[in-house]
């Protein structure tokens, strides 16, 4: 019985540590994402501003 209760623990604590390293894997990829949209809407930040400063016949802002 006490074998049995020990595989049991062992199991599941195999187990959670599979689903742990599960779920980092997933929150790094979401991490990776979140940085590339912060790139991009920086990139289209920028644009949107030099469009404008054409459009107002200034310089454009570097």
């Amino acid at each position: 019985m006490f074998w049995r209760r020990e595989r049991i623990l062992l199991d599941t604590v195999q187990r959670n540590v599979e689903a742990f390293e599960a779920l980092t894997t997933v929150l790094e990829r979401m991490v990776k994402e979140m940085d590339d949209m912060r790139d991009q809407l920086r990139a289209n930040t920028e644009a949107t501003w030099r469009m404008v400063d054409r459009l107002d016949g200034g310089e454009p802002a570097t």
